[in-house]
């Protein structure tokens, strides 16, 4: 299963190896302390980023990392928690905005329940009780068909192009005349990536 030093040495190796030298803005203690977390409980995150090697999964795992460490002392963050380890995406959402709420003072309690019903989050502002539902919509199967064919893409034109970057348009639909770009309007255009390459594994952004 994954561990820290399977992305780097340190953060600052981190950062150089995975971030190109990019920092986050955030502290280092913080970073480590949310990888940390991310080790115990997802090891099999870490898996994921190091078998694509994409930048956009190192945020994500900070961001999820901070998200636990924040509220794993909040009222009923332990049935979240478990929601979390199963992969279901909004309790990720429901940390965070949880995070959200505590850093700026606030005690919220997760699941709280309301005429027999469980609702996402209660915070109390001002003597005043407020339930707030979280809505994180599911990636449709069409944008998940779209970003597995830009990560197959990538590999794909890195490995026959090593010292080339690309950029790549992806439209939602062919035009008659697909040279002319006076039929190519702004959207048209569903998605745009760049394949980059480096003296190093395959990166897809």
């Amino acid at each position: 299963m994954g561990k820290i030093h399977d992305l780097g040495d340190s953060w600052s190796d981190i950062v150089e190896k995975r971030l190109y030298g990019k920092d986050l803005a955030i502290s280092e203690e913080d970073a480590m302390q949310a990888l940390s977390i991310i080790e115990d409980h997802f090891p099999d995150h870490i898996d994921d980023v190091i078998k694509d090697y994409s930048t956009r999964n190192i945020p994500s795992l900070i961001d999820q990392g901070i998200a636990v460490m924040h509220c794993q002392d909040l009222r009923g963050f332990e049935n979240v928690f478990n929601r979390l380890k199963r992969g279901e995406r909004p309790a990720l959402s429901e940390l965070v905005v949880a995070t959200y709420f505590k850093r700026n003072g606030y005690t919220p309690i997760l699941e709280p329940e309301c005429e027999n019903k469980k609702l996402d989050l209660l915070i109390n502002h001002k003597g005043t009780d407020i339930f707030i539902e979280v809505v994180s919509p599911e990636k449709s199967d069409a944008n998940n068909t779209t970003l597995s064919l830009m990560e197959r893409l990538s590999k794909e034109l890195l490995e026959g192009f090593p010292d080339a970057i690309i950029g790549i348009l992806l439209l939602k639909q062919i035009k008659e005349d697909p040279h002319s770009r006076s039929k190519c309007n702004s959207s048209d255009f569903c998605w745009s990536f760049v394949a980059q390459a480096f003296s190093g594994p395959v990166v897809n952004t």
